[in-house]
């Protein structure tokens, strides 16, 4: 029986194989722009056919002095579904702006504007992309047997997930949670919170969640107001962006029954209920946006979902991980335009 243990594969066999240099292959292997993207692709599917695992001590090593250099030319593709979807333009901001401080390129697709998911991969795989950003429930129109064994893919802010994906989402529950805390903190008493729901949404369990904590931990024997959860099919149109805004008659009710003397809102239609119904914003009622705080929540998500995807490259991380991380992002703070402190 022979007992000798089994070869190690080295960069100077691959380099051997593939008819470059050992230079060519340590370049290849960390993405580096100055290697063709044929020739990278070419060197690391050499690479993993032939079983290459990189040493541990050297990798960490190599990671180090790969952090302190730019990657200029690297592209980053970041996808998404439709072409109105508004929400993905926030991580959008936060995706540029890292990619202009780390030296990548950034690259956004909307899937249904190329074809659907399965035609933009092929656009991304045809440009030499290996970072590739979905956003929200977009790996849902992937084949559960899809190949992503050459690609880094990381998801953001989704509703539902099942696929084995990294993923970064935001954290609705410690948002609400610390605007309620803040409002409280100025001196409110009777703080209402009006939110536009969507059937069977874990996001609006977590923050229904934040609310009942709040009310049975931190009110003091203030009243309890309830919820209101608003359809924002049925109810609300939007006026700005060309779009209407109604009337809400279940706001409206919910205003007068309760009185709150400060409103967390889903959105600026809120602060406007309030001022149709005849009461000064913030004089007799305080305001705060909770989408303004949610859309520098995404911004930070687009950050660090840069920063991660410049770890999975770095360390060559191509295919969905055999354990899966997820990262939550902490909430931001805005100063509120209408809850001023020292409330009476």
């Amino acid at each position: 029986m022979d007992s000798t243990p089994p070869r190690r594969v080295t960069l100077d066999h691959i380099a051997k194989a593939a008819g470059v240099t050992r230079g060519t292959v340590s370049k290849a292997l960390h993405n580096d722009p100055d290697i063709a993207p044929n020739t990278r692709t070419r060197i690391q599917e050499l690479a993993r056919d032939m079983g290459y695992q990189p040493d541990a001590a050297f990798s960490f090593l190599s990671d180090q002095r790969w952090r302190d250099r730019r990657v200029s030319g690297l592209t980053i593709a970041y996808i998404w579904s439709k072409p109105d979807a508004r929400e993905a333009v926030h991580p959008l901001v936060g995706m540029q702006e890292r990619c202009a401080k780390l030296g990548y390129k950034l690259e956004p697709f909307c899937e249904d504007a190329n074809g659907g998911p399965l035609r933009t991969m092929e656009i991304v795989r045809s440009r030499g992309i290996h970072g590739v950003i979905l956003f929200h429930d977009l790996h849902w129109k992937f084949p559960p047997d899809y190949d992503w064994s050459d690609l880094a893919p990381l998801l953001i802010q989704p509703r539902e997930y099942e696929l084995p994906f990294s993923l970064l989402r935001d954290n609705p529950f410690s948002r609400l949670l610390r605007i309620l805390r803040e409002t409280k903190h100025r001196g409110y008493k009777r703080i209402g919170v009006a939110h536009f729901i969507e059937p069977k949404s874990a996001v609006d369990e977590r923050t229904v969640a934040a609310l009942l904590l709040f009310q049975h931990n931190e009110m003091n024997g203030e009243i309890a107001i309830p919820m209101l959860n608003i359809s924002p099919l049925l109810e609300t149109e939007y006026i700005k962006d060309g779009l209407r805004l109604l009337p809400s008659p279940s706001f409206n009710a919910w205003l007068s029954q309760w009185e709150p003397d400060a409103v967390i809102g889903a959105c600026e239609a809120v602060e406007w209920w309030i001022r149709e119904s005849g009461r000064r914003v913030p004089e007799d009622v305080g305001f705060v946006n909770i989408n303004r705080l949610d859309q520098l929540d995404m911004i930070t998500i687009g950050k660090q979902a840069i920063d991660w995807m410049d770890s999975l490259l770095r360390s060559h991380a191509y295919g969905l991980p055999t354990n899966p991380a997820t990262q939550i992002v902490n909430p931001q703070w805005e100063e509120p335009a209408f809850l001023p402190f020292n409330r009476k």
